[in-house]
């Protein structure tokens, strides 16, 4: 079977938890009974963490 992913993206900005780079991305992966984080990060605009977070999807489903 093949593993289950989803990527979170933030549309709007968290300033009070990164002044520079306000957008976040998380990619889930489904662990049986539930999501478990396996990637975190943060972009200028909600273009650039999709864009991160799509990236490091690519790169760590092909190491999974």
């Amino acid at each position: 079977m093949d593993n289950e992913y989803k990527l979170d993206v933030g549309l709007f900005p968290y300033t009070w938890d990164n002044k520079y780079k306000p957008y976040s991305w998380c990619l889930f992966k489904w662990c049986g009974d539930a999501w478990c984080n396996y990637g975190f990060g943060w972009a200028d605009t909600p273009q650039k963490a999709w864009k991160e977070g799509y990236d490091f999807y690519i790169k760590f489903k092909s190491e999974d």
